[in-house]
């Protein structure tokens, strides 16, 4: 079921989004964690701010409801809405808590009256683009560490010029959580993006190609992160949508392909499920 369309975002906001996409629900929807924050918006839930996960969860729509979204870089939204990322793991907040009820309904009502999907992936860059101000430092280490997640604290320190505890608070305080954590959550996107990308390869290629040292450091993670194990995750790959890791997004105009989009959609189960409802 290939539920999730990502397209690359517009060349000015190249800096501060990942992808924008539409969707249109079909129940239950899994995730695992991506280090990426996103603006979402349905009808009946309005605009929301889903902030950056630790652990997959899940959410559950009517069957049909329409999905419009964009998907920020890591490190990028706090400067948008003017927030520390770390209070918003693990969270999904109305977007009238951020920006105020009365602007948060003025955009719920222009994506609502939208002439289509185009229209409202639009509105949402539109609000994105009369708030954004330069991202924080971090978000640029953070996008080192997604291109190559074997970066240590030590390099991400000489690259930004930060003592180690400075580097550590500005990153939590972009990202969300600390560069060793967003590393890992890097690498099982990696290892996702080979598995989708390479059917029938064996674990112990694909981990290497993610830079896990081995199967049992793949393992580890997969269950501490995803809640399931390689092989559970190998599995879903197969038979559900996938748009996955952090690599940068396409030239504009071009639909985006997989690596530009969130994490895997529809896994049949989940560590820790929550509703977004």
């Amino acid at each position: 079921m290939r539920w999730f369309s990502p397209f690359a975002p517009s060349p000015d906001l190249g800096a501060v989004l990942a992808c924008r996409y539409v969707a249109t629900a079909a129940g239950r929807h899994d995730l695992i964690p991506d280090g990426c924050m996103d603006l979402v918006w349905s009808p009946r839930l309005g605009p929301v701010l889903c902030g950056p996960d630790t652990h997959a969860w899940w959410f559950e729509l009517p069957a049909g409801e329409p999905v419009a979204g964009v998907r920020f870089r890591a490190g990028a939204a706090p400067a948008v809405f003017r927030v520390e990322a770390a209070s918003l793991v693990d969270r999904r907040v109305p977007l009238a808590d951020l920006i105020g009820a009365r602007t948060a309904r003025r955009l719920a009502e222009r994506l609502e009256d939208a002439s289509g999907p185009a229209a409202r992936m639009a509105t949402l860059e539109q609000l994105v683009r009369d708030r954004a101000t330069a991202p924080d430092s971090a978000a640029e280490l953070a996008a080192l560490v997604a291109a190559d997640p074997a970066r240590g604290v030590d390099d991400l320190v000489r690259h930004g010029g930060l003592s180690p505890r400075q580097l550590r608070r500005r990153f939590t305080r972009a990202v969300g959580y600390a560069p060793a954590f967003f590393a890992r959550i890097a690498r099982l996107q990696r290892f996702a993006a080979h598995a989708a990308r390479h059917p029938g390869r064996g674990l112990a290629e694909l981990a290497a190609a993610a830079g896990y040292v081995d199967q049992a450091h793949l393992a580890k993670d997969t269950r501490a992160i995803a809640g399931r194990t390689p092989r559970e995750l190998v599995a879903l790959l197969d038979r559900s949508s996938v748009a996955v890791d952090l690599a940068p997004a396409t030239p504009t105009g071009r639909r985006a392909g997989p690596g530009d989009g969130r994490s895997v959609q529809d896994p049949t189960r989940s560590r820790a499920a929550r509703s977004a409802a």
